[in-house]
């Protein structure tokens, strides 16, 4: 008898134990949480939504969008996944081309579209175009960062050289990574 409230006694001890440890442990996780937590702060609501699918152009007002590793994404537009790169293919920005401001992207009946005041035509790209081979993969550099890009097709200079005016030559290349494309116009300056 005198082991078996031994045995008893000493498995409430190891229960009690048990708890107060744990309790412990929860308490410091909870002290710990609430020092290093980021306090978030409202600052304000959104209104209104916009993605750039070409870099420097127009925007587009969309309802909702997702985030992604690559950023904002609405139906088969990603935020600005188009931009044009310079002959040493780096990125160049409105300052560079201000006309690029005007640049409209669109997605209609299956196929990406450029539009333009500037241009009585618009720029149709072929689904075809934006099929991956690993033999069009070109270095680039937009801002800090090293990115690849695929040549989309000469056959769409011509539609930004009159557009920008540089009457020199040019080509478009185009990024595909994880099911983004990025729609690059390489101008020689």
């Amino acid at each position: 008898m005198n082991s078996l409230i031994k045995n008893n006694y000493d498995s409430k001890s190891m229960l009690g134990v048990g708890i107060a440890a744990g309790l412990g442990l929860a308490s410091l996780y909870k002290i710990s949480r609430m020092l290093t937590r980021e306090k978030w702060v409202k600052v304000g609501t959104v209104d209104k939504l916009f993605i750039y699918p070409f870099k420097g152009g127009k925007h587009i007002e969309i309802p909702m969008g997702d985030f992604g590793p690559m950023g904002l994404k609405a139906g088969v537009f990603s935020d600005r996944v188009f931009m044009i790169i310079n002959e040493q293919n780096r990125y160049c920005n409105v300052k560079a081309f201000p006309k690029l401001a005007l640049v409209e992207a669109n997605y209609q009946e299956g196929r990406f579209e450029f539009s333009s005041p500037e241009s009585e035509e618009k720029l149709i790209i072929d689904n075809d175009d934006l099929i991956f081979e690993e033999s069009r993969i070109v270095p680039a550099k937009v801002l800090e960062y090293d990115i690849n890009l695929l040549w989309l097709n000469p056959k769409y200079d011509s539609w930004f050289q009159n557009l920008l005016k540089t009457g020199s030559q040019s080509m478009i290349k185009i990024k595909f990574q994880l099911y983004t494309y990025c729609l690059i116009l390489q101008m020689k300056m």
